[in-house]
C-alpha cells in the first residue's frame, strides 16, 4: 500500500496519497513512490541479454574461417560448405590466376592413350600421409570438378611428422563424367601403411615415369604427367581445412592463388586430351594459357621405394632428382 514518508500513513491509491500530501504537508514537495519492477526483472532482462549476445556471437564465429581442426572426424564427409567451396571455385578467379608462377606444372609425355570407358583416363597415385600430395589433391579437386561431378572426398591430415597439413583423401571418391574419367588410389595410408593397392597396369606406368615409384603420380590421358604438388606444401602450414576452402574463389588470397593456378595448369592439360570439352572450360583464357605455358617438370616426390621418408629419421629421404630442395 502506498505510504506518506512524512507521517507514515498509509492509503489505499496512489491519487489519495497524493491528496493527502497537498492537504496535510502542502509545503514539503511532493514525490511519489517509486514504481516496483516485477519479482525477478533483472534477472529476466539479464537472461535475455546473455542468449542474444550468444546468438550474435555464434553467428559471427561461425562466419570466420576457424584455425583448428578435429582429428576426430578424418575419414568423414566433408561438409556442405567445404564441398560448395571446393567446386565453385569461378572462371574469373582461375582466369586472374592463369600467370601465377608455380612450382610445377603437368610435362608432355608420349605414350599411347589412356582410357576408361571410352574416355580419356585421369590416374592419381598418393598417399594420405604425403605432403605433396596433400597439396596436390587441393588443385586436383577444384580441376576435377570442372568436368564432372566429384563426391565421396573426406577429411584428411597429411602425416603427424609430414606437416599435418589439411587435406581431403580419394580412398572413396567417386567421379561421373561425360568427358573424363577419373582413378584414384591411395597407396598408403596416413601412417604410410599399404593402403589401397595398385593394379598392375597402372603399376607399370607409375614406374614407366617414376622409377623409383614417388608419390604424388598423375598421369592425364598418358600425354602429361605430375609427379609432385603445384606449389610448396608448406603454404599450408597451420591452416585449417575452413581457413583453407573459405579463401579458395579469394583471388588476393595468397594461398589460393597457388592452389587455384595449380588447378588452372591440370584443367589445361585435361582439355589438351578430352578434345577440349566442354567447351565452357577449355575456351576459358585460363585454360589455354596454362596450356602454353607448359614446361617439363623435374621430379619431386616421396620415393615409396626407401624405408626412411621425409620427415622421419632421415632428411635425406626426401631426394628429388632435379637436385633441388624442399623442407617443411
Amino acid at each position: 500500500m502506498p505510504q506518506c514518508k512524512i507521517c507514515n500513513k498509509k492509503f489505499s491509491t496512489l491519487d489519495s496519497l497524493e491528496q493527502h500530501h497537498r492537504t496535510v504537508h502542502p509545503k514539503i514537495k511532493y514525490t511519489g513512490p517509486k514504481k516496483e519492477m516485477p519479482k525477478h526483472f533483472y534477472t529476466t532482462i539479464f537472461i535475455i541479454i546473455l542468449v542474444a549476445g550468444g546468438g550474435v556471437g555464434y553467428l559471427v564465429y561461425s562466419q570466420l574461417p576457424h584455425g583448428n581442426n578435429n582429428p576426430g572426424i578424418l575419414g568423414t564427409p566433408i561438409s556442405s560448405d567445404f564441398y560448395g567451396n571446393l567446386t565453385s571455385v569461378t572462371d574469373a578467379t582461375l582466369n586472374s590466376v592463369a600467370n601465377v608462377s608455380l612450382s610445377y606444372i603437368p610435362s608432355t609425355i608420349s605414350g599411347p592413350p589412356l582410357n576408361k570407358n571410352g574416355l580419356p583416363e585421369v590416374l592419381y597415385i598418393g598417399g594420405e600421409f604425403c605432403p605433396f600430395c596433400a597439396g596436390l589433391r587441393w588443385s586436383l579437386s577444384i580441376a576435377l570438378s570442372k568436368f564432372g561431378n566429384l563426391s565421396g572426398l573426406e577429411y584428411m591430415l597429411s602425416g603427424v611428422n609430414d606437416g599435418n597439413l589439411s587435406t581431403v583423401t580419394y580412398s572413396h571418391v567417386n567421379f561421373t563424367s561425360s568427358y573424363i574419367s577419373f582413378v584414384a588410389i591411395e597407396a598408403f595410408d596416413r601412417q604410410r601403411n599399404n593402403y589401397q593397392p595398385v593394379p598392375s597396369q597402372d603399376q607399370q606406368l607409375w614406374s614407366q615415369y617414376d622409377s623409383s615409384l614417388g608419390i604424388p603420380f598423375l598421369d592425364i590421358g598418358n600425354q602429361y604427367v605430375l609427379l609432385s604438388s603445384p606449389f610448396s606444401p608448406t603454404i599450408l602450414t597451420g591452416l585449417s581445412w575452413e581457413q583453407i576452402y573459405s579463401q579458395l574463389d579469394n583471388v588476393n588470397n595468397s594461398v589460393s592463388k597457388q592452389i587455384d593456378a595449380g588447378a588452372a595448369s591440370i584443367i589445361a592439360a585435361i582439355c589438351k586430351v578430352d578434345g577440349g570439352k566442354p567447351a565452357n572450360v577449355c575456351g576459358q583464357p585460363y585454360a589455354q594459357l596454362a596450356l602454353l605455358s607448359m614446361n617439363p617438370s623435374p621430379v619431386v616426390a616421396y620415393s615409396t621405394g626407401q624405408n626412411t621418408l621425409y620427415g622421419v629419421a632421415q632428411a635425406e629421404a626426401y631426394s628429388p632428382k632435379s637436385g633441388a630442395r624442399d623442407a617443411f
